[in-house]
């Protein structure tokens, strides 16, 4: 027997209600900007993190936080030693 799959209208009002209630994300406070942070990783920082490079850890941390709240951390005036804090920080609200 194979499991009935939820109707597209179920999953997308789900995750909207999710989206409300801030489950699914954590919040992280980095150089005084709050982000919000989604618990399953878009597949674009996944697949930054796969190919690796030089950039890999940057495109991915870019593709977790969006390309607002990206802007919000480099305006704080990030750099590579915040971008490293910032990582950290997330892999510990993840739990890696």
């Amino acid at each position: 027997m194979t499991a009935r799959k939820a109707p597209a209208k179920k999953a997308a009002t789900a995750a909207r209600e999710a989206e409300a209630n801030d489950e699914g994300f954590v919040t992280i406070d980095h150089l005084g900007v709050t982000l919000r942070i989604p618990l399953a990783l878009p597949s674009a920082a996944l697949d930054a993190w796969m190919d690796g490079g030089k950039w890999a850890n940057r495109k991915a941390l870019r593709a977790m936080v969006g390309p607002e709240q990206w802007q919000r951390l480099l305006d704080a005036g990030m750099n590579a030693n915040d971008e490293a804090e910032l990582d950290e920080k997330i892999a510990e609200h993840l739990g890696n």
